[in-house]
């Protein structure tokens, strides 16, 4: 037997260690210094991998001087490292085969001398990365199965790598083996995985040597940090707390490589219930709900990012009031409406109702005028606040001119729409005022819950009152919403048809209800449904919330402002399937727009764009 099999190290050769038969896989190292070869930079290992069993006599041994000394049907044959008794085949010594049941392969092999290269991508990733080859796996097999061998290099090197030896079995004076070969690096946690990867096919020749060289290509999974990101694609390769998809709070670090959001943590019980930014202070207000009691809470997206609760009370409905310098925002509770005064941090509170309101609110405001609008819970119909025109205008915050509305009879105007419309059963869905010209004519458009109608209210300044309702698109079953455009005289409006599909479409919001209100259809992506839109984030684009893909869109706008045919542009969200609400800052001189999205049943707001 070669003296390899016998534990044995012939002078002059280098000791390996043993083979791991159970894995097929065998491991060589060096003892002492590498051996430096004249002509290459660096020798990695000598290596013999013998995956054949050596025949052996009935009187033991293989070791001979001649053919006297074999067995029948056996010659001496003189190898490299000395010479053994080996099976004859027709006649022909190391022609291959076997012969009886099997156990008496006879080793015959051949060398090959194998010089590593890298590709330019290899060697300009491990140049930009400073990374290394810490060892070399070869794979190949044949009739035996699949074989692994494995070189450890006494020192990180990089490319080019060679001459690597390797002994390989032969079943025949020739044959073709391909050879799948590894260089593997060390990771973050010390483990190892390859770098660089190739294969080559070559022709092989019993006891002859061959000399190939091998062209690795990168891996292009590697990941240094394990983060799940691999290092061509992560924008830290080093920092596994920065990656593709990492949840990126919003404290001015960037953590998630490639995205446009981060995100305002909330505590765990807490969701978001409204929101509204105003482009005049750069402040967003989020109505946050929570057990027991909701919040009302200020962000400041000037940098630092910081935020400030401003109010504990039963709120569920949220709006601004526009037309202001300074802010202001309406909210409204079960039975109170709320006035945010930011500058100061304050709320005032209106009188109390003795009606019960449910989760919507409109509002605006006209020269000295403001008007509040809200859906009564257990009614069909709107409770109307409405400040008095007392000259000179008083402060924008005394809610004190604002009308009683703690009883019947009382100044803040009531207007039960069954009485107008006939069924009591309806409920007030979405709300959006405006003033009509002649001036004094308040007109209030409603969606009905579960009613595919849009209706319409108008208060007079004498107390008159007329409501009517709007056929709706054909086909429509349900409205979701409207919300205005940024051309104030149109309306937003989201719906399903009778097939469940979500549509939508341009409103006319002004003028009376005539049959030209529908002005044209919008065209929407492919399976988007339209939760909320901000018109204001951009003049060109209008911003869609879209909580079947959870997406925000971009549908560019046409000269009118209204959306045009032009293809949109999505903006896909993480931890974010249900956007249901959002409210945008536009581009300033100083910051970059930047928009709030409201999460449905998420503990935290994401924010699009970099604050």
């Amino acid at each position: 037997m070669p003296p390899e099999f016998l534990g044995l190290v012939p002078l002059g050769y280098p000791r390996f260690n043993e083979p791991n038969i159970a894995l097929g896989t065998e491991t060589f190292g060096v003892e002492g210094n590498m051996t430096r070869r004249f002509g290459h930079r660096i020798l990695l290992a000598f290596a013999t991998a013998w995956l054949a069993n050596c025949g052996r006599s009935a009187e033991g041994g293989n070791e001979c001087r001649t053919d006297e000394d074999c067995p029948a049907r056996h010659v001496c044959l003189a190898l490299e490292y000395g010479s053994y008794c080996v099976r004859e085949v027709d006649g022909e010594p190391g022609a291959g085969g076997q012969g009886g049941d099997g156990s008496d392969l006879y080793p015959v092999s051949t060398t090959v001398e194998l010089q590593l290269l890298a590709d330019a991508e290899l060697i300009a990733y491990l140049e930009r990365h400073d990374r290394r080859i810490a060892s070399i796996v070869i794979r190949h097999a044949n009739t035996d199965g699949e074989r692994e061998v494995l070189f450890p290099l006494a020192q990180d090197e990089t490319f080019p790598l060679g001459p690597l030896e390797i002994r390989l079995p032969l079943k025949s004076r020739q044959e073709e083996r391909r050879l799948e070969v590894a260089a593997r690096g060390y990771r973050r946690d010390g483990s190892l995985a390859p770098l660089g990867e190739g294969e080559i096919v070559v022709k092989l020749f019993a006891h002859q040597r061959l000399t190939a060289v091998a062209t690795l290509s990168l891996v292009r999974d590697f990941d240094w940090d394990l983060d799940g990101d691999p290092d061509l694609t992560d924008c830290a390769p080093a920092d596994p707390e920065v990656h593709h998809g990492a949840y990126d709070v919003c404290d001015g670090v960037r953590q998630a490589c490639g995205s446009s959001f981060c995100f305002l943590p909330l505590g765990e019980d807490e969701t978001v219930a409204d929101l509204y930014c105003r482009a005049e202070d750069r402040k967003c207000v989020v109505a946050i709900e929570r057990p027991g009691v909701n919040t009302i809470r200020l962000y400041e997206t000037a940098f630092p990012f910081s935020w400030r609760d401003l109010y504990n009370r039963d709120a569920n409905a949220f709006a601004v009031v526009s037309g202001s310098e300074d802010p202001r925002y309406v909210r409204v509770g079960d039975k109170a409406i709320y006035l945010v005064e930011v500058q100061n941090d304050q709320l005032r509170d209106a009188r109390t109702s003795s009606k019960y309101f449910r989760g919507s609110v409109a509002a605006m405001q006209n020269g000295p005028m403001t008007t509040v609008v809200a859906p009564l819970r257990d009614d069909f119909g709107v409770a109307v606040w409405e400040r008095s025109q007392d000259y000179p205008p008083p402060s924008p915050f005394d809610f004190s001119l604002f009308p009683r509305c703690d009883a019947e009879g009382s100044e803040c105007t009531y207007v039960l729409l069954d009485e107008l419309l006939g069924d009591p059963s309806w409920r007030v869905g979405h709300l959006s005022i405006d003033r009509s010209e002649p001036f004094g004519i308040l007109d209030i458009l409603f969606t009905i819950e579960g009613d595919p109608r849009i209706g319409s209210l108008q208060v007079k300044w004498d107390g008159t009152r007329v409501a009517s309702l709007l056929e709706p698109p054909p086909g429509a079953a349900v409205n979701r919403f409207f919300a205005p455009l940024r051309n104030a005289g149109y309306l937003f409006l989201s719906y399903f048809d009778q097939s469940s599909s979500p549509r939508a479409t341009v409103l006319r919001r002004t003028g009376s209800f005539a049959s030209d209100v529908f002005v044209r259809d919008v065209p929407l992506p492919p399976g988007a449904c339209p939760s909320a839109i901000d018109p204001f984030r951009s003049a060109y684009s209008l911003w869609m919330a879209d909580d079947c893909t959870g997406s925000l869109w971009e549908l560019p706008l046409d000269p009118e402002g209204l959306p045009s045919l032009q293809e949109p542009v999505q903006h896909r969200l993480d931890r974010c399937a249900e956007p249901f609400v959002l409210s945008s800052l536009p581009l300033s001189e100083y910051s970059l727009a930047v928009t709030f999205v409201g999460c449905r049943g998420e503990n935290h707001i994401l924010v699009f764009g970099r604050l």
